[in-house]
């Protein structure tokens, strides 16, 4: 029967994005079809539901292969190395020829295919089989012979599923409008107001000019003028050095605002700033000044929150932020006046910072945050103690 087709179809889509907390990727109520999507055990788990006829054993290889090339089209939204997908097809007869020995070579990003014909006289006999697939137990269903019930349920169910699916992309929108970009601005009028004040008084390229202004000068460092170590992320070398560290402000900026909040967006900025001046410090003697630590630890705060958020952050910018960090950070390796040390120490200290301070509306626990503490002040230690220890060996 078509209701009680229909009523499968929804029950099975309501039990895995409520009970089993499936991610609804995809609905097609008006053709009967959903994409579910769920990580296991580093493995990403693709569910498609369909309730539809499939009349011959060719016509549902085409079927799973467009499910496939779908995927393969759209990986941002199925992140991961290792797609295992379902092709459950709800109906009232399976093929009429031999079906269940069709073998689906692995496609680009589906290493793995199953196809479970969940048909009226068998499909209480393939449930079993098609659970333990999923290593996952949904609760019983209820048996009825009324058809009108079958009908009251089915769209009680499809608008939970619908209701479901809505609420979480509206969640997911919401992680991106916590906050509101106001420290951004803040920085960028600061620097530039500090850029032109060198430009006024001697030249952001001076040495001299740099020094008096504040920038990371080791041996100034080690004489007791720890506060360099905070002015330098304000003072630029060049035009070009300031615009483009200004664009990047903005970008990126933006974003770990929005997603953090102004307060945690502060003191990130902050601790990947310091942290990344301290690794300066350590590894590089030259007169060095920036906000490219800082930049870099905004890098760090967008890498925890896709730790915390793989879907969400690979659906949007994964992909292109690791390419970015990825391409910034052999550009550093490849051209010697690049402060590598300030930006591989900003991005590892925007991590452990955003660590500390955890992301909005979400659970964190006092012991991560005390393991980041303590992780951030060792570190800090390490790398000021050698930097000291290596002072005398610095020339300007």
């Amino acid at each position: 029967m078509f209701i009680q087709q229909e009523f499968y179809l929804w029950r099975l889509s309501y039990d895995l994005a409520v009970n089993q907390r499936f991610d609804i990727v995809f609905i097609d109520a008006q053709n009967s079809e959903i994409w579910l999507a769920k990580e296991q055990r580093g493995i990403q788990v693709v569910v498609r539901l369909v309730h539809k006829e499939i009349n011959w054993r060719n016509e549902l290889k085409r079927e799973v292969d467009d499910v496939q090339y779908h995927i393969s089209r759209n990986k941002h939204v199925f992140p991961g190395g290792r797609t295992r997908l379902h092709c459950v097809f709800i109906s009232e007869y399976p093929p009429v020829d031999e079906w269940d020995s069709i073998e689906y070579p692995p496609a680009k990003h589906v290493k793995e295919v199953s196809v479970h014909f969940l048909d009226d006289s068998e499909k209480y006999k393939e449930l079993p089989f098609f659970m333990k697939h999923f290593e996952i137990s949904l609760q019983p269903y209820h048996s009825t012979t009324e058809e009108i019930e079958y009908e009251r349920q089915s769209q009680y169910l499809k608008q939970q599923v619908m209701s479901i699916h809505k609420r979480r992309k509206k969640e997911f929108q919401e992680v991106f409008s916590y906050g509101k970009t106001v420290i951004i601005f803040v920085f960028i009028i600061l620097n530039l107001i500090v850029f032109a004040l060198m430009e006024r008084y001697g030249a952001s390229t001076s040495t001299s000019t740099l020094i008096e202004f504040g920038a990371k000068y080791n041996p100034a460092i080690i004489e007791g003028e720890w506060w360099r170590i905070i002015t330098s992320m304000f003072l630029h070398i060049g035009i070009v050095h300031l615009l483009m560290n200004m664009l990047a402000l903005f970008y990126l900026g933006a974003a770990v605002e929005k997603i953090y909040g102004s307060t945690r967006f502060l003191t990130i900025y902050f601790l990947a700033g310091i942290f990344g001046g301290s690794a300066s410090f350590m590894l590089n003697p030259n007169i060095a000044a920036g906000a490219s630590g800082a930049i870099f630890g905004l890098f760090g705060a967008l890498l925890y929150f896709g730790l915390k958020n793989k879907r969400l952050f690979f659906q949007t910018m994964g992909y292109n932020l690791l390419m970015i960090i990825g391409i910034n950070i052999a550009f550093g390796l490849i051209v010697p006046q690049i402060d590598n040390g300030a930006h591989i120490g900003g991005l590892a200290g925007g991590f452990i910072a955003s660590m500390m301070v955890g992301l909005p509306a979400q659970p964190h626990l006092k012991r991560n945050k005390l393991v980041a503490v303590i992780l951030y002040g060792f570190c800090m230690v390490v790398m000021l103690s050698i930097g000291i220890f290596k002072g005398d060996g610095f020339s300007l």
